[in-house]
């Protein structure tokens, strides 16, 4: 499977911020949430906790 969109909502604050290129590291406005890797990988960031406590993958994958 090929990354196609690397994005994620967080849940505090609902922004939804997306990681477009190797090393594009972004953070949502509250802090709580962070992506990184682009098309390449799908890398996130966030509090201790279950991943569902603190965001919703979006992203989109290909066969």
């Amino acid at each position: 499977m090929r990354l196609k969109k690397n994005l994620i909502q967080c849940l505090c604050c609902n922004d939804i911020i997306e990681s477009v290129y190797t090393h594009d590291y972004k953070t949502c406005r509250c802090g709580a949430v962070s992506i990184d890797g682009g098309l390449e990988y799908p890398k996130r960031s966030f509090p201790s906790g279950a991943p569902e406590e603190w965001f919703k993958e979006l992203s989109d994958y290909e066969a």
